[in-house]
């Protein structure tokens, strides 16, 4: 039982100063305002995971006896959190992955600010549904119950960062070899020669500086 508090003591001191000092940069550093809500909303539930859900968790170890009512308030409080934080990695993730498909010059985030102020409190809300079963006793559906909230708050989101991840990875990639290709660095890849609208640099021919397809 002591090396567990020992565990979340590290996990709250490293994750509330990390976290505190992440918001506080992004908060009073120079472009505030093309900062991503999403981004804030990340940070505030992974800050209340180390400061609220693992104190939380620990206490429902060491202190007893917990009263029913108590016990799922607290069940309820420790799961808000991370369903939160799951939940804002996923919104971030495909934020990220659309805003880098269908690019817009800077400024694009702060045209969008209200959208995306509106996705992180749609998040913490959707996140406080998902952690309700947790204020209820046990009933002929709690397993399932759990099996959903399972797949919704850790499977769905998992699942949803690495597809947007590869996608940007993707994504950036054929940006990039289309720029080196521009600058006559290498020839463009099949996939890329198809598309009509890329500037094809011909290598190798002097006098030759590009064909229009």
């Amino acid at each position: 039982m002591d090396y567990l508090l020992s565990i979340y003591a590290c996990i709250f001191l490293i994750g509330v100063v990390g976290n505190g000092i992440l918001g506080l940069t992004l908060c009073c550093g120079p472009g505030v305002k093309s900062r991503s809500p999403l981004l804030f909303g990340l940070i505030l539930a992974d800050l209340l995971v180390c400061s609220l859900s693992g104190p939380l968790t620990a206490a429902l170890y060491v202190l007893s006896p917990w009263t029913q009512t108590w016990f799922h308030i607290a069940l309820f409080v420790q799961a808000w959190p991370v369903s939160a934080s799951t939940l804002s990695m996923m919104a971030l993730s495909i934020d990220r992955y659309l805003t880098v498909k269908n690019y817009r010059p800077a400024g694009q985030v702060a045209r969008r600010r209200n959208i995306l102020t509106s996705a992180v409190i749609l998040t913490w809300i959707t996140a406080a549904f998902l952690s309700s079963p947790q204020l209820y006793t046990k009933h002929p559906y709690q397993r399932t119950v759990d099996l959903i909230r399972v797949l919704l708050v850790h499977v769905i989101p998992a699942c949803a960062v690495l597809i947007s991840h590869l996608g940007v990875h993707s994504k950036l990639t054929a940006l990039s070899l289309t720029a080196r290709a521009k600058h006559g660095e290498l020839p463009l890849p099949m996939p890329l020669l198809r598309r009509p609208t890329h500037v094809i640099i011909v290598a190798g021919i002097p006098k030759v500086s590009a064909l229009l397809l």
